[in-house]
């Protein structure tokens, strides 16, 4: 708590990051978590393989089996390989880029 009001303090002086709570802490770590996530799979694409991001998984069954310790968290868990062309459960296909973008 103390922490956190230095921290105010020092704000009105001069910029500073004030979120210095543990959850603040919490929050900015699972975003860059996830902005390193997104790098990884543009880096994945650049060498022709897939990447898929996944949430809503069994997190104490993952952690078990990584042998995490149970404090931990899971931003995601991504899914990485070379795709069937002919798919996994029926032919893939692509919505036409014009039919996604506009120019306005």
């Amino acid at each position: 708590m103390i922490k956190f009001l230095v921290f105010q303090v020092i704000g009105i002086f001069k910029p500073i990051y004030r979120q210095a709570r543990q959850s603040d802490m919490r929050i900015v770590a699972q975003k860059s978590a996830g902005l390193a996530a997104q790098n990884f799979m543009i880096s994945m694409a650049a060498i022709n393989y897939d990447t898929c991001p996944m949430e809503g998984f069994d997190s104490l069954r993952i952690k078990k089996i990584l042998h995490l310790p149970a404090r931990s968290e899971i931003n995601m868990i991504l899914g990485c390989g070379i795709r069937e062309e002919q798919g996994v459960y029926g032919e893939r296909f692509r919505v036409p880029f014009e039919e996604v973008y506009f120019k306005i």
